[in-house]
């Protein structure tokens, strides 16, 4: 017997706002769950990340130990990862278990249900400053950033570096602008850093600038968030600001989608330095280029 969840109403409070596009995640998803209720013949949690659709988890997938009381293992309020087992988006039975669930898929789940928390907190403040509903705010442009980025976050994040281009990505509605740059601002500012990495970049064929070009601009349509300057040729600084994780993620991708391009040009590309943290506001690759001006690659 599994519970049924299409009886739970369709207009959701604010605590109920799904985190993602999708009504109900998919077969073997690890999803966040509490545990609200714990009955003689199987165990029914909430699925925080989905509405707090309510799924079931049966005696037998509470647990690994042979223990003739498994139900000694839970505990009401309790937030635990569950492995989705079975699910049926038509009538929205989900069974969940407990027990399926692997060390690093919990590890990667709270850590998944962490940033989602933070988004919508951040989301969910913005919104009180106007008059847009939460759950519209997610319909314009919040599970967007689901879909264009590894996590929403990173899409908040990168408000701090560069709020206009995250305007021009996302349908964020005129009311919610500035409610929304403040409150990134205040969450995000601290923990932004400029990394940056040095690359030498050639190509000795008749259309080797234009390769050049080519290979940078590659890497910022890659990795919007980067931004690529001229220090004296062959050298040229790749750089971003945000989170510390986010920054090197983009410039890795950046970098890698240079490499690509401009290998396919019969240019040269090299790393010369590991990416690192630029301690000085206009610190600009500036062990490497002197007392030459940076220019952007256009």
């Amino acid at each position: 017997m599994i519970k049924a969840l299409a009886s739970h109403p369709r207009s959701t409070p604010h605590h109920k706002m799904r985190m993602y596009a999708e009504q109900f995640p998919e077969r073997d998803d690890v999803v966040m769950c509490k545990i609200v209720r714990i009955t003689e013949t199987g165990v029914y949690a909430h699925l925080l990340e989905y509405d707090n659709f309510e799924g079931l988890i049966t005696l037998d997938e509470i647990s690994k130990r042979r223990r003739k009381n498994v139900l000694k293992e839970v505990r009401l309020g309790k937030q635990t990862p569950m492995v989705v087992l079975r699910i049926d988006q038509d009538k929205g039975y989900v069974d969940l278990s407990i027990k399926r669930v692997l060390v690093e898929e919990r590890a990667v789940c709270v850590t998944r249900f962490a940033k989602s928390k933070t988004t919508r907190s951040v989301l969910e403040r913005a919104c009180m400053e106007s008059e847009i509903d939460l759950s519209e705010a997610y319909r314009r442009f919040g599970w967007q950033m689901c879909q264009n980025n590894e996590h929403a976050l990173d899409a908040l994040e990168s408000v701090v570096a560069d709020p206009e281009l995250f305007l021009r990505t996302y349908d964020v509605p005129s009311s919610l602008v500035s409610p929304l740059k403040a409150e990134c601002i205040k969450r995000f500012t601290i923990r932004a850093e400029k990394l940056q990495c040095v690359v030498s970049l050639a190509c000795l064929t008749p259309a080797g600038i234009d390769a050049i070009k080519a290979s940078a601009a590659a890497g910022i349509e890659a990795s919007p968030h980067v931004k690529i300057t001229i220090q004296a040729p062959p050298l040229y600084c790749v750089s971003a600001v945000s989170a510390k994780t986010v920054a090197t993620t983009n410039i890795q991708s950046a970098c890698a989608v240079i490499e690509k391009t401009l290998l396919e040009h019969d240019g040269e590309y090299r790393l010369v330095t590991e990416i690192y943290c630029a301690r000085k506001e206009n610190d600009v690759c500036e062990r490497h280029h002197g007392d030459g001006a940076a220019q952007s690659v256009k």
